[in-house]
Formats: C-alpha cells, structure tokens, sequence
C-alpha cells in the first residue's frame, strides 16, 4: 500500500523527530545524508530516502499495489482484494474491523499526536536531495499521483531525456537505489 507522497513524508518528518523508523531505515536501507544540511534538513532528507526506498522496495517484491487514498471505495477495495486472492491461490480473509479500518477517510488519518503546522513541498525536498526528490517524483507518477508540471523536477520535464532509476542490496544487504541518466 502506498500514500501520496508529500502527505506522507510530512507525517513522518513530524518536525524532525524521525526516532520512529530512523534507526530501523538506516540499518535496512542505504540511507545517506548530507552533512553541510541542518539537524532538521537531514531528518527531512532521511524521510524522503526512507518514504522512497521503502515503497521501490515494495514494488520490487510486490506483484500488486494499492494507493491508501483508494482504499474508501469500496468497488476498487473488493476488486484488489480479489486480485490478490487469485495471485495467492487462496482467499484474502479481511476482517469488519480491517475493512472498517481500510474504508475510513484517508484525509482525516492524522491521530493528533503529532502538529503538522507547514506543508513540505517538491521544492523544499529537491533543495535538500535532487535524486531523492526525482526518485519520488518518478515513484509517485507510476503509481497515478498527479503532480502539477510546474513542480515536476528538470529532470522529468522532458519525457524523451527520463533518467533511469537503478536499485540493488550493497554488501551488508541494504536496499539502496540511484539515479543514471540515459545516453544521449
């Protein structure tokens, strides 16, 4: 299952507190941050490296996907529960309680716990990490987000000149993904 990108990045960056799943993403994945940024630019561009690497993870090792913001209809819902039965040869069991938790609302999911007072855009994220910022541009995109062409990165404004995303375990077996820019 995958969220809208910005939504979601905000939500973990939670004003810089990334204690959640910080540890955890660095020893799973190759993430790596700039040293001349702040405190809290170095907790962003750890979220977006985590929100990036996780979710190419899950394409990689998923053979079907599925956007949060499409769980509350119930038709789209039924219908990927119905694929999945047929990918995995046996019925998807879901619960009421799975099934009421899949239909709520997905724009009033924040639990209060945290205070999400400023937006983080595509500018603040490529400002911090380009590649990132176009690796989650170009995640986003496969998975039917829309992004305004105005904030697309230069990278993507031109369709024919794409770079291609390359992405492999290192020696210690962490997942780790990067940019090659196509030969002209």
């Amino acid at each position: 299952m995958i969220r809208e990108p910005l939504r979601t990045i905000r939500s973990r960056y939670n004003h810089g507190n990334v204690a959640a799943f910080g540890h955890t993403s660095e020893c799973n994945t190759q993430i790596s941050v700039n040293s001349s940024l702040s405190e809290k630019q170095k907790n962003l561009q750890k979220t977006l490296q985590h929100y990036v690497l996780w979710h190419t993870f899950g394409e990689v090792i998923s053979e079907k996907s599925l956007r949060a913001e499409d769980t509350t209809d119930l038709g789209r819902l039924t219908e990927t529960i119905d694929s999945l039965s047929q990918l995995t040869g046996r019925p998807v069991q879901v619960s009421q309680s799975m099934l009421q938790a899949l239909l709520t609302d997905r724009n009033h999911s924040n639990s209060a716990k945290t205070q999400k007072k400023h937006a983080v855009t595509w500018a603040m994220l490529a400002a911090i990490d380009p590649p990132f910022t176009t690796m989650c541009q170009m995640l986003a995109l496969r998975h039917g987000y829309y992004i305004p062409e105005s904030e697309l990165v230069p990278d993507l404004q031109d369709a024919q000149h794409h770079p291609q995303q390359h992405c492999a375990l290192d020696e210690q077996g962490r997942f780790g993904c990067w940019l090659q820019r196509m030969e002209e």
